[in-house]
Parts: structure tokens; sequence; C-alpha cells
């Protein structure tokens, strides 16, 4: 996308590198102040970690997402399907107006 705005007009995509750069530089000072700040209601400071019940739900769900960004060919393959006959119709009428 940035290599089509740098093609049309340098400007647009000067501005959106810029917008992308800036965009990492507030994730990473949120993600700092979130994980890494101090705790500001003193509250906070008496709360537990997860219990075990807690810890034996988070589990699976870690391993399903670790399974699907290692591996996302097996999640993908299996909606394939799915997704074909979704977009059947719709490539039907994009044919249709590509092909006029």
């Amino acid at each position: 996308m940035l290599s089509g705005a740098f093609q049309d007009k340098a400007v647009y995509g000067i501005l959106g590198a810029t917008g992308i750069i800036w965009s990492a530089v507030y994730l990473l000072w949120m993600y700092q102040r979130v994980f890494f700040g101090k705790v500001t209601p003193p509250v906070n400071n008496s709360l537990r970690d997860l219990s075990g019940f807690e810890k034996w739900a988070v589990w699976p769900c870690a391993a399903a997402a670790l399974v699907m960004g290692v591996a996302p060919i097996m999640w993908l393959g299996a909606i394939d399907p799915a997704v074909r006959a979704a977009l059947a119709p719709f490539a039907q009428v994009v044919g249709k107006v590509v092909g006029q």
C-alpha cells in the first residue's frame, strides 16, 4: 500500500510511513506504561496472581494462540471451504462487472 502511495505521490507515501512510525512509538510507550509503570491505586498492590483454576483456563487459550501463530495453515485449511462458499457469489458479481 505504501509502495502505491509513493508511486502516486511521494508526499502520500511519506505521510503514511510517518504515521506508521508514530503508531509504533505510541504503542511501545503505552506498553511500557501499562506493563512496567507504577501502580497508582493502592488497592491494586494487594491483588493476587491467577489462581490454579484460572491458570488451567488460560493454558489452552495460550496454546491455541501459539499454534495459530506458528502453523496457521492448520486453521486456515479448516475454514477454507466455508470461506470459498461465502465468497462465491461475490466473485460472480465481480466477474460480471470486470467482464463488461
